[in-house]
């Protein structure tokens, strides 16, 4: 595969798990303090990936990410002195989602960086290709 068609493939491999990341890390925010119906608090998600390579005939050369799986974080959960609530223990506590607003919003603020460097690295190698076909002309 060519130089340009690899950037492109990375770059579109890196927009794809970020956006994945997003997508766990809004799910985990939007859950921050659920708890079912049965009393079990929302446990937070966090997805994993691995870097993909690519053989060569100069060996193996980066070729992007890939996700590999969503999974739960076995942080404890958070206790909360409530006693008027339904799944408060017999001493008023009721444990909470093991999430943690600061970290989230600071994970989305680093996602989003990362996509948006992905996205331009994309756009450029985009642009690179389409000049190179004009001097072919």
């Amino acid at each position: 595969m060519s130089g340009l068609f690899r950037i492109m493939n990375i770059s579109g491999s890196g927009l794809l798990a970020e956006a994945k990341r997003m997508e766990v890390i809004s799910h985990n925010i939007a859950n921050a303090n659920t708890i079912s119906e049965d009393g079990v608090p929302y446990t937070r998600k966090y997805a994993t990936f691995k870097d993909v390579y690519e053989l060569t005939k100069d060996g193996s050369v980066g070729a992007g990410i890939e996700h590999t799986g969503v999974f739960n974080d076995d942080t404890p959960y958070t206790r909360v002195y409530d006693p008027e609530s339904p799944f408060a223990d017999q001493d008023g506590y009721v444990l909470m989602p093991n999430v943690d607003i600061m970290t989230e919003m600071t994970e989305l603020l680093i996602t989003n960086r990362s996509y948006s460097s992905n996205a331009t690295a994309f756009d450029t190698s985009k642009q690179l290709y389409k000049k190179a076909l004009e001097i072919g002309k």
